[in-house]
């Protein structure tokens, strides 16, 4: 996935989860995630998106 496809579904997500309590999980700071929701690409990698993006899934599919 691209950067602006991990920035899609975290937006879609945010009315129905809490990103932080999975920033927080993975020890990523608050502002750097907010700055990469804003369009800054150089403040979060791929590495912590792919981390972000499996846990948050994870976690929905063992709600449904």
């Amino acid at each position: 996935m691209s950067k602006d496809d991990y920035r899609t579904f975290f937006a879609s997500c945010r009315y129905f989860i809490k990103i932080n309590y999975f920033l927080k999980e993975f020890g990523i700071k608050q502002p750097s995630f907010s700055c990469f929701m804003k369009g800054n690409d150089w403040s979060m990698s791929i590495e912590n998106l792919e981390k972000l993006y499996i846990a948050v899934t994870d976690a929905c599919t063992k709600i449904a």
